[in-house]
């Protein structure tokens, strides 16, 4: 079956690139009683770069490209994308702006990489000129800004643009990695790059220093619209949260008291409330607001209580334990489902029917 030859290729990518495979599931039963169920339409051991839900279509970037039809049962199988051509065979990384993929596709030995983009629906992918002959290293978007980093030798370079076709070089002192993460807040675009959190308040990107400050690296940034709050996660275990006047925090540890490396962050809402999402490197941590945002607050375990993403059920699944990335949350009112993205765990899946709390559904399932 076409699933084994797969495998074979992400493996064979993961050792290429030095990748740390992770893995990802979907949809567990949905009642106790019933034994977990892998619906193996991924290989388990899939290390997720980059997921994107486009035009009713699910693209998932884990050396190879999958998709499959949002509409679908989740038990359909996923199918592989055509890469741009026979240079470019390895989608590295992924992500979405107005309206189109943009993918990072690398050579067999991950000497060279592109930057493509294709529009959904017939479309073929094109290279993007800006970055032609260059090596690209990583690609972030929000609605309005997508932010390219590009490697020169040792040296790391990174573009803004606004419409996808005219790309800006930003200067970003003391960059040393490509920009992990991005998000608007405040009128002003926040970019976290290893041990730096930038914006341009000033008019030009500038270290930002009046807020958090990490040693190892941060991991994410997220604006929520509904908290008017930004939110940015550290390697070191913290949390902090920032109202546009001050900064707060929490802080995640393990049984020896070091903090556990924290990773992307997704907004989800459940029963009308608003759940933060954090990934990590032991399973993930959510974030409450039940009354609104406050300066107090705290990650918890998913599972113990009625606004989780999940019940008892992520307890006994490998997700818990595993290296979780980042999420991506399908909130199409028909489908309403939370996806994990992991490394070298494969692809999870958690649909959410938004009712009440007694129907609400919260088991992870791996795809």
């Amino acid at each position: 079956m076409r699933r084994v030859a797969l495998l074979i290729i992400v493996l064979t990518f993961a050792a290429l690139l030095g990748c740390n495979n992770s893995g990802i599931g979907i949809l567990y039963s949905i009642s106790e009683e019933k034994a977990l169920v892998d619906n193996d339409t991924l290989p388990n051991e899939l290390s997720v770069t980059g997921m994107v839900v486009l035009s009713d279509v699910y693209y998932l970037s884990a050396g190879s490209l999958f998709q499959r039809g949002a509409t679908e049962a989740a038990t359909a199988d996923w199918s592989i994308v055509d890469p741009p051509d026979a240079t470019n065979v390895f989608c590295v990384q992924l992500t979405s702006f107005g309206g189109a993929l943009y993918g990072i596709f690398a050579s067999m030995d991950g000497s060279t990489s592109t930057l493509f983009t294709m529009t959904p629906g017939g479309g073929t992918w094109s290279a993007v000129s800006a970055f032609t002959g260059k090596l690209v290293d990583g690609i972030v978007a929000t609605a309005s800004t997508v932010i390219v980093t590009e490697r020169d030798g040792t040296d790391y370079i990174t573009y803004s643009s606004s419409d996808g076709a005219t790309y800006n070089s930003i200067s970003l002192s003391g960059q040393y990695v490509p920009v992990a993460d991005v998000a608007e807040y405040g009128g002003f675009t926040w970019l976290a790059s290893g041990k730096h959190l930038f914006n341009n308040q000033t008019g030009s990107y500038e270290a930002y220093t009046s807020g958090p400050t990490t040693t190892a690296g941060f991991g994410g940034v997220h604006a929520s619209a509904t908290l008017n709050v930004l939110f940015v996660t550290s390697r070191e275990g913290n949390v902090y949260a920032y109202d546009g006047s001050a900064w707060s925090e929490t802080a995640v540890a393990d049984d020896d008291g070091d903090g556990i490396p924290l990773h992307d962050l997704a907004e989800i809402t459940i029963l009308g409330e608003p759940v933060i999402l954090v990934g990590s490197d032991v399973g993930y941590y959510e974030i409450f607001f039940v009354e609104g945002y406050t300066s107090t607050f705290a990650a918890v375990g998913p599972g113990d209580d009625s606004y989780s993403s999940s019940d008892e059920n992520y307890q006994k699944v490998p997700l818990r334990s595993g290296v979780v990335r980042f999420f991506i949350w399908d909130n199409d009112s028909d489908r309403q489902t939370i996806f994990a993205c992991t490394s070298g765990e494969g692809l999870w899946i958690n649909p959410i029917d938004d009712s009440d709390s007694n129907s609400v559904i919260r088991k992870w399932d791996r795809q």
